[in-house]
């Protein structure tokens, strides 16, 4: 959570975000619903409305835990809250807090879009202030002061602790949209988790990556998603499937959990060990994702079986990688054709950039001067991808040569292929 409000104040400052300016008639309560270009957050986008409906849920959980005495449920909601805003809402929003325009700047103002992603992160960081106030008194203190009482001054409490505890906008409450968006997020980490089994690298593009999902409803429902999906696990395409639709390149295979079925089981196990390997494991798989439990007969007798039952082995065809878990199964299709392998590299080049404007200390703002050399196989790739690599790393003027004379140029080896690297930052 300190990265996120590091990450915000950097670009707070930056951009000239100020939730006080011009925003008299503020209270507690009403922080920022008067100040210029703030909007309801049901006229914001998606993930806006995404992240508030999870905000509103926590500060419910958090209220209702403390009340009942279950510190540990309350400090997990936080921890997921947390999670959730980083990895996922400030992940997925840079590019709106990094693009063109400033607050209060008449000849370029920011976008309405730029101010409502600071407006949802600022609103979230001050009632985490709040609500983590009772466990992390100091650094609740710290985002207090800098975010609410440092703008706005002695019109607000004069400390977080001397605040009133936060309470839930119910009407910032989407809870289909917050089951769905946790469906999405759990597809995305099988698919990272895929990638990493079979050592691919998350730079590298895929053609396609298949979602099987047992549920019609949500199945349906995901198909909202497929380019989120998409971006996120750096795929061309995003299918979603039927169960049964995946049998040509997905196999399933069910054994029974023998620590927690033989002493339920007895010698009954092994004649329900027989039973699943008979049984048609892809649609008892999607009976189990999509009610819970499934039914089986074992030695003429019904049994049902849950979860914590059964060990589902998801096994994927030659050129495919897939995982599955409780919202369904995820295959990526693994072959790389030579324009893949191009986008691959282009993004490793992209990388390198990022990574030596970060030695050579230029600061977020800065643009940079490049000059890049190496071998023929790097290059041509740098020469197609030119508009990429100036645009991903902030690049004002790139050259395709060696480094000026008596300049000294970083070098990276990408795939065996040798990258030189020289950068300076523009001159005003």
């Amino acid at each position: 959570l300190r990265n996120v409000y590091s990450f915000f104040t950097i670009y707070a400052n930056i951009d000239g975000f100020d939730p006080a300016r011009e925003n008299p008639n503020a209270t507690v309560a009403n922080l920022v619903s008067g100040a210029p270009q703030y909007r309801a957050v049901a006229e914001r986008s998606e993930l806006d409305r995404w992240m508030m409906s999870e905000l509103c849920a926590t500060v419910e959980k958090v209220t209702a835990s403390l009340e009942g005495y279950l510190l540990y449920d309350a400090a997990r909601a936080l921890v997921d809250l947390a999670e959730g805003v980083s990895n996922w809402f400030v992940r997925r929003s840079r590019a709106r807090f990094w693009s063109k325009g400033r607050f209060f700047d008449v000849t370029e103002p920011a976008s309405q879009d730029k101010a409502d992603a600071y407006f949802t992160l600022y609103e979230v960081l001050v009632t985490l202030s709040g609500l983590m106030a009772p466990f992390t008194p100091f650094f609740a203190e710290e985002l207090w002061q800098n975010l609410v009482r440092g703008p706005f001054g002695s019109r607000m409490p004069e400390s977080v602790h001397l605040a009133s505890f936060p309470k839930a906008v119910t009407e910032w409450a989407l809870p289909e949209l917050s089951r769905d968006m946790f469906a999405v997020r759990e597809l995305v980490s099988l698919g990272r988790e895929v990638r990493t089994t079979v050592k691919m690298r998350v730079r590298q593009p895929l053609s396609r990556a298949d979602v099987v999902v047992g549920d019609p409803q949500l199945s349906q429902r995901l198909r909202h998603f497929t380019g989120l999906i998409a971006e996120e696990l750096n795929v061309h395409e995003v299918r979603v499937l039927a169960p049964g639709e995946e049998a040509g390149f997905v196999k399933y295979t069910l054994k029974p959990n023998f620590k927690t079925l033989g002493p339920r089981l007895g010698k009954k196990v092994q004649a329900c060990k027989a039973a699943l390997a008979k049984a048609d494991a892809g649609a008892l798989r999607t009976e189990l994702s999509k009610n819970g439990s499934v039914s089986l007969e074992v030695e003429g007798e019904p049994l049902a079986l849950g979860p914590e039952e059964i060990e589902v082995a998801v096994d994927a065809a030659e050129g495919y990688a897939a995982a599955g878990n409780k919202v369904g199964v995820l295959v990526l299709a693994l072959e790389l054709t030579d324009a893949l392998r191009e986008e691959g590299l282009a993004r490793e080049i992209v990388a390198r950039l990022q990574q030596t404007r970060k030695d050579v200390g230029l600061s977020f703002t800065d643009k940079a001067i490049v000059r890049l050399d190496g071998d023929a196989a790097v290059i041509s790739v740098a020469e197609k991808q030119q508009e990429l690599l100036c645009r991903e790393a902030m690049v004002a003027k790139l050259t395709i040569g060696a480094a000026p004379e008596g300049a000294q140029a970083k070098e990276y080896a990408i795939d065996g292929a040798v990258l030189r690297v020289w950068l300076e930052a523009e001159k005003a």
